[in-house]
């Protein structure tokens, strides 16, 4: 991915986190969230024919347990990315619910001691429970995208190590080989 793009999808994202319905943070704060999780496993894996994963068919659930059995995101915070996609469905399938403090502070309490962390204050530090939910999206948004960065890191990491494996081999062949028929 290009840095254009990741500029863009990190101004979007933050345009739909900073909007002023709490409604739209969550729904769409979850989209952003899940697209960053189809993206960390799809860049994770080697797979010679990506159209028979469909990801896009995998529940969130089975995508969140894919990336932790793949070490790509720690066990721990999963019931954060579970608790906001269980508080979106609420949205999705109540017109009338009214997104509360109690809301703010159940994705909160959900979140691991590191998420806690990466959240930096206590929730009662923030005027409004609409601030509570917008950190609480970005901390879980950064998460799964600098996850994303390393993968992308250690894929480069890697290429460099084949490369520089091939450049041995190919010292070692140059020095190593007998001549050929031709050459003698």
């Amino acid at each position: 991915m290009s840095m254009d793009d990741i500029t863009k999808r990190k101004a979007l994202f933050s345009e739909h986190v900073n909007a002023p319905d709490p409604l739209q943070i969550i729904i769409r704060g979850q989209l952003h969230i899940e697209a960053e999780l189809v993206e960390l496993i799809s860049d994770s894996i080697a797979v010679v024919r990506p159209e028979v994963l469909e990801l896009d068919d995998w529940s969130y659930t089975r995508k969140l347990e894919m990336a932790a059995a793949l070490g790509l995101i720690a066990t721990d915070v999963i019931g954060s990315y579970k608790a906001l996609n269980s508080l979106r469905n609420k949205i999705a399938h109540d017109l009338s619910i009214q997104i509360s403090e109690k809301h703010a502070r159940d994705l909160y309490n959900s979140f691991s001691p590191f998420f806690r962390y990466l959240y930096g204050a206590a929730p009662e530090n923030f005027v409004s429970y609409t601030a509570v939910m917008r950190r609480c999206m970005k901390v879980m948004w950064v998460h799964l995208n600098k996850a994303r960065e390393k993968q992308e890191e250690l894929k480069k990491q890697m290429q460099r190590d084949h490369e520089e494996v091939i450049a041995l081999l190919d010292e070692e062949a140059k020095r190593t080989t007998p001549p050929t028929v031709f050459e003698r």
